[in-house]
């Protein structure tokens, strides 16, 4: 049973992850409602002095997500703020970090290595993971977005539209990224 108070739990994962032990935080911070964005508040903090620790804190927030809302906001939080900062190189490292934590066969584990498929040019392959996660219930708008975007790197246009158009149409939205979504679909027919 879970009778600890969110703000006691909150306190113990900090402990934890102080002590270098990530996946006892991980595990208690995924029974906390919306620290995800406690975690992303940590990781801006240290965004400007200390990007490596930064991302870290980027990364806890998405295996902290205790919902396909919560991790959907927190990886495209990651990718917005922290893509540029560290380069490709570091920042597919990250994804696969967060890849090896979910496992590969799982929703979140294809989500993120199509994800990473698409950032490195390999369109097939990243049609087929983002395919896979979203017939495993990743079902949000941003997983859709970017199974266009690979759609459309295959030239496959007719796959591309039906993924932008869902991306819009997702019951799982983040707001803040609509209007991404409707430009992409916006320049398509255009």
């Amino acid at each position: 049973t879970w009778d600890r108070s969110e703000i006691l739990a909150y306190q113990e994962g900090l402990v934890a992850w102080a002590q270098g032990d990530v996946p006892h935080a991980i595990a208690i911070w995924h029974r906390v409602r919306g620290v995800d964005q406690q975690l992303l508040f940590q990781a801006r903090q240290l965004r400007s002095s200390d990007i490596e620790n930064s991302q870290r804190w980027y990364e806890a927030a998405i295996m902290s997500a205790n919902s396909t809302q919560s991790f959907a906001n927190a990886i495209a939080t990651y990718t917005t703020e922290v893509r540029q900062l560290t380069g490709p190189a570091a920042f597919g490292e990250g994804l696969i970090r967060l890849e090896a934590f979910f496992g590969s066969d799982t929703a979140a584990g294809y989500r993120l290595r199509g994800q990473h498929s698409l950032m490195i040019g390999s369109y097939q392959a990243a049609s087929e993971q983002l395919a896979r996660a979203i017939s495993l219930g990743m079902d949000d708008a941003e997983t859709w977005y970017l199974l266009g975007d690979a759609s459309w790197g295959l030239n496959d246009l007719a796959t591309a539209e039906m993924a932008y158009r869902q991306s819009v149409d997702a019951s799982i939205q983040i707001s803040w990224r609509r209007p991404w979504h409707f430009d992409r679909l916006a320049t398509l027919l255009a």
